[in-house]
């Protein structure tokens, strides 16, 4: 991977401290609803069971 300031990287271990899965919901970058991306790529607002 290339130095790159844009790039994230998640990873995720038992080294925590606090309870949680450690990141906030899928948001639309429009409105910020927190939602889900479904197969076709589209996003689905206020949705978690995308497929």
């Amino acid at each position: 991977m290339e130095d790159n300031d844009d790039y994230w990287t998640f990873f995720w271990s038992g080294n925590g401290t606090d309870s949680g899965i450690g990141t906030d919901c899928i948001k639309d970058p429009t409105t910020g609803d927190c939602g889900c991306e479904n197969s076709d790529g589209a996003f689905i607002a206020d949705s978690s069971s995308c497929v």
